[in-house]
């Protein structure tokens, strides 16, 4: 994969239009540890200090988070824990008066504006320096988790250091992450863009969290984001069957050889051609066409698939943070839900297409052809 994508969780005021770059973004495999990766980086405080990105907002992702967290409950013994990028705390508000100790640690505008009571906040990127710090201020901890952050983290090896230092003898880091597979075999090729820097294998999870002393014990496939896999790991072996079972399923689905990488290539450039003749189709009809999620996948969709303001009237998306905002380089304006039913488009086409029977169970009463580009 080789393209010019613009930053993909950017979103810009009207006064802000043009002012936008795009950047080259390659991705490389490695061999060995079967690790998928961008290669060109993008300074995290450009990516994340302004982040338009709210957990709150997805109904189906708080649900998840609050099952992830009963899942933590029942399954450990745990009188603090840290959630490593914890958003809007939608995570960790489940462990309020039930932990010693809740600790969010998030560099983001949207942490510091809604830290809840009961809940601590170290406001910063987390490193192994960052750990030094948290543990002489609160000590070790029992349980650290991550959701779909592990991907964000230039220098991984540093962060995972930082992890095994933070975590207690007995402790668990729990990690989500999207997987590899479900972006191979779904085509969530928009999941790809600089802001996520690691595509994860659970043996490329093993290669790295070895190195440090962590063991993957356990695996759980889950459901969101298109597919994900939750693994717990420990400073002591304790290795289940469903790891080593889960191992010889990413090889059997080819995902430690290059040529499969080769293949979804070309898959996308066939999805690229159905989505232009979708909008030259509309456009012949006359009808009125909405997109449907602001997000970073639908940038890089629209990016990668060069739709345009042509193509799209507005976008529509249920986060207040992103109303009235246009997207980079396509510059489509953002609308909020009302706007959607007060305008009525002919076609609604679904950026956040992960989140497709959500958003149209949202919106029942819209008539109108729901258009699923993957």
């Amino acid at each position: 994969m080789n393209v010019n994508l613009p930053l993909a969780g950017q979103f810009l005021s009207e006064e802000e239009v043009g002012s936008e770059s795009a950047y080259p973004l390659t991705l490389s495999f490695c061999e060995d540890s079967s690790s998928i990766q961008v290669n060109e980086v993008i300074k995290p405080e450009i990516l994340f200090k302004k982040y338009f990105y709210k957990t709150g907002a997805i109904n189906s992702l708080v649900d998840h988070l609050r099952e992830t967290s009963e899942v933590i409950q029942n399954k450990f013994n745990y009188a603090k824990i840290a959630d490593l990028g914890c958003n809007d705390f939608s995570f960790l508000k489940n462990f309020i008066g039930k932990s010693d100790l809740v600790l969010g640690v998030d560099p983001s505008d949207v942490s510091f504006n809604n830290l809840p009571d009961g809940c601590k906040l170290e406001n910063d990127f987390f490193s192994k320096g960052k750990s030094n710090f948290i543990k002489d201020k609160y000590g070790e901890f029992d349980v650290i988790f991550s959701s779909n952050n592990f991907a964000h983290i230039e220098n991984i090896r540093d962060y995972v250091e930082g992890i095994f230092n933070l975590l207690s003898d007995d402790g668990v880091f729990v990690c989500e992450v999207h997987w590899a597979g479900s972006i191979i075999q779904n085509m969530q090729f928009c999941f790809i863009y600089h802001e996520h820097m690691y595509y994860h294998t659970l043996k490329a999870l093993n290669y790295l969290l070895a190195d440090y002393g962590l063991y993957i014990n356990d695996v759980d496939e889950i459901n969101i984001h298109g597919g994900s896999i939750r693994l717990y790991a420990s400073k002591k072996p304790n290795r289940s069957e469903k790891v080593d079972a889960f191992l010889k399923k990413e090889d059997d689905l080819g995902l430690y050889k290059f040529e499969t990488y080769e293949k979804f290539s070309l898959k996308i450039n066939n999805l690229k051609q159905r989505s232009k003749d979708f909008f030259v189709e509309q456009k012949a009809l006359g009808n009125k066409v909405f997109g449907y999620g602001a997000s970073g996948q639908a940038n890089t969709l629209m990016n990668i698939f060069e739709v345009t303001k042509d193509d799209l009237d507005f976008i529509i998306d249920d986060s207040p943070l992103k109303e009235n905002l246009f997207t980079p380089i396509n510059n489509i304006q953002i609308k909020n839900k009302e706007f959607l039913h007060q305008e009525q488009p002919d076609s609604v086409y679904i950026l956040a297409y992960t989140f497709a029977k959500e958003i149209k169970n949202k919106n029942k009463n819209l008539n109108c052809l729901w258009k699923i580009p993957v």
